[in-house]
């Protein structure tokens, strides 16, 4: 592994930090876990060797030998300030789980993009073969080469028959997995901007005159009930 390919599995810039390398694997370690793709033992497979990758990126790049120049010089100025144990804060370690989450994601989506691909072909073989199958029994007398033609399409069409049975399968049990994680996701994306002091005033004063406003108008209500008994 090089620094660009360990970069990329952690989905980090050139000039990342210790910290944002500790954290990027944080994000990682703490949310991909192989058993939650064990309906697909190929989605699963890929999964792990992501995770074995990652580790071997972060180990990488925390190797002081395998830094860029500037980043050494960036480290070793602040040397002193550096810390063993990772200190996050919950957006933070919010928006690295998100980021894990997104990867595996990438992943499941390029495994969905194949079996598609595979599906289609297959089915063109299997209309490819049925065309072919017509043209053979219209235009081809002697029985020799109609029986050698029929038995060549009868093989490819029960292989694509089969691999076109597994991607449907496979097509179907990723998209559950893509829904599954675009559900973990959707908590971590919902983040509620801070507001600034004086618009914290003005949210005050607007929920504060709304329920005057209620209250008058409750009251005004009321009054004009008593009135209509009255008369």
């Amino acid at each position: 592994m090089n620094r660009f390919e360990a970069l990329n599995t952690l989905g980090l810039e050139e000039e990342a930090s210790e910290e944002e390398i500790k954290l990027a694997y944080y994000g990682i370690d703490k949310e991909i876990n192989p058993l939650d793709y064990a309906q697909n033992t190929t989605i699963q497979n890929q999964v792990k060797v992501f995770l074995d990758k990652a580790k071997e990126a972060r180990d990488f790049l925390l190797n002081a030998r395998n830094s860029s120049a500037a980043r050494q010089v960036l480290n070793y100025k602040g040397k002193k300030q550096r810390q063993d144990k990772l200190t996050v804060t919950a957006k933070e370690a919010k928006k690295a789980r998100l980021s894990a989450l997104e990867k595996v994601w990438t992943i499941v989506a390029q495994f969905l993009d194949q079996q598609r691909t595979r599906r289609n072909t297959c089915i063109g073989l299997l209309i490819g073969s049925a065309v072919v199958g017509f043209f053979v029994l219209r235009y081809i007398r002697l029985m020799p080469p109609r029986i050698i033609l029929f038995i060549i399409l009868a093989i490819i069409v029960v292989i694509s028959s089969t691999i076109l049975t597994t991607s449907i399968k496979q097509i179907i049990e990723s998209r559950k997995i893509m829904v599954s994680l675009e559900e973990k996701m959707e908590p971590l994306k919902e983040v509620k901007p801070a507001l600034m002091p004086g618009e914290e005033n003005t949210e005050n004063k607007k929920q504060s005159s709304e329920a005057e406003s209620d209250a008058q108008n409750t009251q005004e209500d009321s009054s004009t009930e008593e009135d209509v008994d009255h008369e």
